[in-house]
């Protein structure tokens, strides 16, 4: 299939100079022609082509110029065909000749048909320089002359083209009105913030007809296209370089999840960036894979091997992926005009086009702290928020160091962990944890309540990872928040202290702490379990009135996880 670029930089005017000299000829069959009276005047083009009988190129082109007047209609439509020599010993017979040899239906002159006295205008440089035969000329109804068109038999585009603009002119204009207007334009509309870098105009049906790299995406008759073109598609495309990445994130597993529920639809272009396993459908193996990108264990989505996508009708909820649209569809309206671009994966870049949109993940950040405590088999170490936080739909992280050895990881009061939740690249030194709410209805996060604990036989010191956005999103009144989480730091591995103070009094004892207290249970000597409570505060007072006499134990669990044993004697 021929490709051909097609960027308008210059008006159709501008290819035009001074008007056509009016000429009258008597062809091989002794017909007359008037160039104004019989054609222009009548709001017809001319198609001229210089030549002579003995020209080999003049010979070679001949077939395919043949094609090219049969397809605009042999004379009989607004296109006039005419051939003429521009040598002496040629005659009206050796023309004629020359047409049955190569089969040629329209007009041809020679010398003694007036064909001399016709051409002598085009080769006196007065319309451009004449570089010999065969020469194409295409001259508009008002009389604009566009000289030294380019025609090859494997190239008629710019013929085309020619053509197709000189029927836009009208005899006493430079252009439109009436029925001389471009009755076929039409324009692609681009919806997404992301722009393709082709349009293709390409007949997926017939390879031989040729195919257009329309950059604009706007078609107004610049050049032609076959009369009969159902397999004529426009095909937006975007080069595949970038990062696959880029803007993937468990935000974008939150609204697959509310499709798969049916709490919120995915639009049509978000549909086609969440089918990343190229089933037509998005389901929970579209998750695992977006995953397994987010947690690092995949590097590429396998089954589209692709970074970027296109969709056509991209606002709508049909469900159907396609990135093209046939352009006779277009023209009746059975089709849209609007094309989306995105990057498969990032369904939240597409959520434009719905009512529902998720900000920037730049706008907002979540304060966590990682704890590090000293443990009996090494270090724990405790992640937490600082604050409350409600309608919790998912996070991501990634820290830096060498958790080859670590252990016990886990995720309180978190429903829906797995091993398939994390990841460990020892060769990046890397750990990447990844959630998403299975209901999507959200979770409730507690200020300082350990989230999640791991432990190591060394005392790490774990950095931000720069190779994966760490982010939590949440509901927030309504609408989908996407924030990032901003690591703090607490060592209490070095100066191990005694964190709850005991203060016992006849009819209760009190507990405090710097921390919140999650859990205290009391046991008398013989282990036998008397109180259990969940105060999650900073301090606690526990009735003892009731206890008898004797020697009692506290154990209270803190909220990053720590256990402390306190023995108190109630008299």
């Amino acid at each position: 299939m021929k490709k051909f670029l097609f960027i308008l930089l210059i008006s159709p005017a501008l290819l035009f100079g001074a008007k056509a000299p009016d000429f009258t000829i008597t062809d091989y069959n002794n017909k007359v022609h008037k160039l104004y009276a019989d054609y222009l005047d009548k709001n017809k083009v001319v198609v001229l082509k210089l030549f002579f009988v003995d020209c080999p190129p003049c010979n070679a082109a001949a077939p395919a110029f043949q094609q090219a007047n049969l397809k605009w209609g042999n004379g009989a439509n607004r296109v006039q065909f005419l051939e003429l020599s521009t040598q002496t010993w040629d005659n009206n017979a050796d023309v004629k000749g020359y047409s049955a040899k190569h089969s040629i239906t329209f007009p041809g002159a020679a010398s003694d048909g007036g064909a001399l006295e016709a051409t002598a205008p085009y080769k006196n440089s007065q319309f451009g320089t004449y570089y010999g035969t065969p020469t194409y000329i295409v001259i508009s109804p008002n009389g604009e002359v566009n000289y030294n068109v380019r025609f090859y038999s494997n190239e008629p585009v710019p013929l085309d083209s020619a053509i197709t603009q000189a029927l836009r002119v009208t005899v006493g204009g430079t252009g439109g009105g009436g029925d001389t207007r471009c009755k076929d334009s039409f324009g692609v509309k681009i919806t997404s913030k992301l722009k393709p870098d082709h349009v293709y105009f390409r007949d997926i049906l017939y390879s031989g007809n040729p195919e257009y790299d329309i950059p604009s995406g706007q078609y107004n008759c610049e050049f032609y296209f076959p009369p009969i073109r159902d397999g004529y598609y426009v095909i937006p495309e975007k080069n595949q370089i970038g990062n696959i990445f880029d803007g993937v994130s468990t935000a974008d597993i939150v609204l697959i999840q509310k499709h798969i529920l049916g709490q919120k639809k995915l639009n049509d272009l978000q549909f086609a960036l969440a089918d990343v396993n190229k089933t037509l459908s998005v389901t929970a193996s579209d998750i695992i894979e977006i995953r397994k990108l987010i947690l690092g264990v995949t590097n590429k989505f396998v089954k589209v091997n692709a970074i970027y996508t296109v969709q056509n009708n991209p606002s709508a909820y049909t469900g159907i992926i396609s990135n093209r649209a046939k352009i006779n569809d277009i023209l009746s309206n059975k089709s849209s005009n609007e094309f989306g671009v995105g990057h498969y994966g990032d369904i939240t870049a597409a959520s434009s086009f719905a009512d529902e949109f998720i900000d920037s993940r730049s706008s907002c950040a979540v304060d966590f702290s990682i704890r590090i405590t000293k443990s009996s088999t090494g270090y724990k170490y405790v992640l937490y928020p600082t604050e409350d936080i409600k309608g919790v739909l998912a996070f991501q992280f990634g820290l830096k160091e060498n958790f080859a050895a670590i252990s016990n990881i886990n995720l309180k009061n978190i429903p829906g962990f797995s091993p398939s939740n994390f990841y460990v690249n020892s060769d990046k030194n890397e750990l990447r944890l990844i959630w998403d709410d299975p209901s999507a209805l959200g979770e409730h996060f507690i200020s300082k309540e350990g989230l999640i604990s791991f432990n190591s036989p060394r005392l790490l010191n774990p950095k931000e990872s720069e190779n994966i956005q760490s982010e939590i999103t949440f509901i927030d009144g309504g609408s989908i928040e996407a924030c990032d989480i901003r690591f703090h730091i607490i060592n209490d591995a070095v100066t191990k202290k005694t964190k709850i103070k005991l203060i016992p009094s006849p009819e209760s004892v009190l507990l405090t702490s710097d921390d919140v207290i999650e859990e205290i249970s009391v046991v008398n000597h013989q282990g036998t379990f008397l109180i259990n409570l969940k105060p999650n505060d900073n301090s606690v007072e526990i009735p003892t009135k009731h206890l008898l006499n004797g020697v009692y134990f506290i154990k209270a669990i803190s909220a990053d996880g720590e256990n402390e044993i306190l023995k108190f004697i109630k008299i």
